[in-house]
């Protein structure tokens, strides 16, 4: 009679997961679609800061910048290319997706270079190449900065001196 009750325990908590699955098949599908959706925006995110253009191509862009802006690009040190850590199968899922280790900019998918620069010109000059640099499709943030200005003639524009480290960010490239 024992035995007979504890089967009957058992196939009652069987149904009773039985009819509870469908209910969690539904939430899976949703948790799913949830999760491609949350994919989906964080690869329009990447686009959007990482833009169209190749970072291979950034240091160019920047002659371009000073070329039309009329200042010199006294010096270049471009640096070393970082890529976000590749993610460990870890249970803490939480650890791996702490924005306040490295980079909270450098995701998968991105790449990140640097270059100090120093630029020269009138101020008017550096300044509108700094707001063209603001605009460029590469999301730029500027570091260090440092500004001198140079004493000037009677006749002639106030020339600043300026250095500053960028930090680009741009799609890795695949090649």
């Amino acid at each position: 009679m024992v035995q007979l009750r504890e089967r009957q325990e058992l196939v009652d908590i069987l149904q009773r997961k039985s009819e509870a699955l469908p209910g969690l098949v539904q939430v899976l599908d949703q948790r799913r679609r949830d999760q491609a959706e949350v994919t989906a925006q964080q690869q329009r995110l990447l686009a959007l800061i990482a833009g169209t253009a190749e970072l291979e191509t950034f240091l160019a862009q920047l002659n371009d910048l000073a070329d039309r802006h009329q200042v010199v690009i006294t010096t270049t040190k471009p640096g070393a290319v970082e890529r976000a850590p590749v993610r460990a199968a870890s249970s803490d899922a939480s650890a791996a997706e702490d924005p306040a280790v490295g980079d909270p900019l450098l995701r998968q998918g991105l790449e990140k270079r640097s270059a100090q620069i120093r630029v020269e010109g009138s101020f008017v000059q550096v300044l509108a190449f700094l707001q063209a640099l603001e605009k460029l499709e590469v999301f730029v943030v500027t570091d260090d900065l440092s500004v001198l200005a140079a004493p000037a003639l009677e006749d002639e524009a106030m020339t600043v001196r300026l250095g500053l480290t960028l930090l680009a960010y741009g799609e890795v490239n695949s090649s």
